[in-house]
């Protein structure tokens, strides 16, 4: 037995657990694991299990089958073994899978439930706080150099540079962050090194670059989803001014270069 998790855009949006050695991946809804999204043929991939382990099989998709593995960018792939851990990406969904022995299964212990991704589209969005709010908060927050280790009675005053520009991402599922970029350049992606952070998607997706009143913008990333797209166009770079944006699946990010846009 194997336990699927399909993500689209950092969110678990199913989780199954299948018997089958024969698994088919695709659009219809005969397909074992369905994936509803034009972009993805009625078949279009096909997992399998034989003797030497798992593999993936492109079907004759039109935008094909790739395969992420640790921090490497992912590879198109016609025919690949496939390891769990590894993550096969089909147009915006990631899937990934773990073998499950019967017997333990049953005696399985939920983790907790705080830590776990929800399977229910429609609830629990996730809620993304920057870190300025966070220290802006107020109450209870002890600072990182305070020696006696109690809390302090008000918010912490927050240094901002004077070159300093924002970053903000928005979705219509909820997510609202505003990321403060102290210098003149800043990378977005999921990568846990990246200053705009996104919730899903290549470690690096875009380079940014601000020179004076403008904000350059190109993508770096080999992932071929999620596309980058301004004014409606996919493209591999381009420049901002103050209060344009650009759009990563479903989020919207605009450059601000002149105050925090959620405190104007």
């Amino acid at each position: 037995m194997i336990r699927v998790k399909v993500y689209l855009d950092g969110e678990c949006v199913q989780r199954i657990d299948l018997r089958s050695t024969d698994i088919i991946i695709g659009r219809e809804n005969t397909a074992d694991i369905q994936l509803n999204s034009p972009a993805v043929s009625r078949r279009h991939a096909r997992l399998t299990r034989s003797g030497e382990g798992w593999q993936v099989s492109d079907l004759g998709a039109a935008n094909g089958v790739y395969i992420a593995r640790g921090e490497a960018e992912p590879a198109r792939v016609i025919i690949d073994k496939v390891m769990p851990g590894d993550v096969i990406i089909i147009e915006k969904y990631s899937i990934r899978f773990k073998e499950l022995d019967d017997a333990v299964k049953s005696q399985e212990v939920r983790a907790d439930p705080a830590m776990e991704v929800s399977t229910d589209i429609g609830k629990n969005r996730t809620q993304f706080i920057s870190m300025v709010d966070v220290l802006q908060a107020g109450q209870g927050f002890t600072a990182p150099n305070s020696l006696e280790g109690t809390p302090t009675s008000g918010p912490q005053p927050v240094a901002v540079p004077a070159d300093a520009w924002w970053v903000r991402l928005r979705s219509g599922t909820g997510h609202d962050r505003t990321f403060m970029i102290p210098g003149h350049t800043a990378t977005a992606g999921a990568g846990d090194g990246c200053a705009i952070r996104l919730p899903s998607g290549p470690p690096e997706l875009v380079q940014l670059e601000r020179t004076g009143q403008s904000v350059s913008i190109d993508r770096v990333a080999k992932w071929p989803f999620p596309r980058v797209v301004v004014d409606g166009r996919s493209i591999k770079s381009e420049v901002l001014l103050d209060g344009q944006s650009f759009v990563v699946g479903d989020y919207e990010l605009s450059v601000h270069l002149h105050a925090d846009p959620k405190k104007v």
